[in-house]
């Protein structure tokens, strides 16, 4: 008998549900194949990186659409606050990130920031070097030190 990926993953979900499983990490990354560049030889593995959300989305929102019980923690080609957005928008009560961090650190900041509502707006007034999109409150507050650093402690508060 043929059994299709997503029809084992409904049975395992069930199955860890039913027997009191927290949540669920659900993602789908295909398998692979390529040629490793040192050996010249074939090899197999999984595939990651941002070509798997489409595969790994499907997946949690077909397997939320059967289980309410437990949360679903949505992982698999999550590369910016949008493909968070799109796992949370299909039924993922959480998301993992990873792939990601490798290639740049700060994106999980920016993705919790943003599923979190804590995004830092342009102030009124700001030069396009004194912000930038996905800023955070804490690289924020370390620019305005370092300018009243800068400017020998002076300000509108402090003119001495």
């Amino acid at each position: 008998m043929v059994r299709l990926p997503l029809l084992d993953a409904y049975e395992i979900a069930d199955a860890v549900t039913d027997a009191g499983a927290d949540a669920l990490v659900i993602s789908a990354p295909p398998r692979g194949t390529a040629r490793d560049p040192k050996s010249g030889q074939l090899i197999t593995g999984r595939v990651y990186g941002p070509m798997v959300k489409p595969i790994a989305l499907h997946a949690v929102e077909r397997i939320a659409q059967r289980i309410d019980e437990i949360p679903i923690i949505g992982a698999g080609g999550i590369h910016s606050p949008q493909d968070a957005r799109d796992f949370i928008e299909v039924g993922a009560t959480a998301v993992q990130v990873d792939s990601a961090t490798w290639i740049n650190p700060t994106v999980l900041e920016q993705i919790a920031r943003d599923l979190g509502g804590n995004i830092v707006t342009r102030e009124s007034g700001a030069l396009p070097d004194e912000w930038h999109p996905g800023m955070g409150d804490t690289e924020q507050e370390q620019r305005r030190r370092a300018k009243k650093n800068d400017d020998g402690g002076k300000s509108a508060h402090n003119p001495n």
